[in-house]
């Protein structure tokens, strides 16, 4: 004949409840999550910015925002962007992608590169992607 057993319920009840909390407030924690990358991203183009462009003004550095976080039409997922603000610097495209030179007279004297920042940053940032998610991950749960 066996035995009766029994099963100690005490920290599964426990971990039910916080995963509960958890799926209550996920749809919160996601997106504060995604506006921590973003800060971060922000971070690491304003950073690229400085290294790249010289500094006249300081209205291109002041201009790279990050955006709010929304559904992507396309995937249906969540997102969040960096971009630069036309009202902080309406120049900003120009430095971005370049322009043409241009005399007193309207002749064209020559064409300035654009520093392409934020493709560049792009690719840094994916590179760097997963080690800053798994961190602000981590944070978000230990706040949990």
């Amino acid at each position: 004949m066996s035995k009766p057993f029994s099963i100690e319920t005490k920290g599964l009840d426990e971990f039910q409840r916080n995963l509960d909390m958890f799926i209550k407030t996920f749809p919160n924690e996601s997106k504060k999550l995604l506006r921590a990358m973003g800060n971060k991203a922000k971070q690491i183009t304003a950073r690229r910015a400085k290294s790249d462009v010289g500094k006249v003004s300081g209205n291109y550095y002041k201009s790279i925002k990050r955006g709010k976080v929304y559904v992507d039409p396309a995937s249906g997922q969540l997102t969040i962007r960096v971009y630069t603000s036309s009202k902080i610097a309406p120049h900003a495209h120009l430095v971005e992608n370049g322009h043409r030179t241009v005399d007193g007279d309207g002749v064209e004297t020559g064409f300035v590169k654009g520093k392409k920042i934020f493709p560049k940053t792009r690719a840094e940032i994916e590179a760097e992607w997963y080690d800053l998610l798994d961190k602000e991950i981590y944070k978000s749960l230990q706040k949990l």
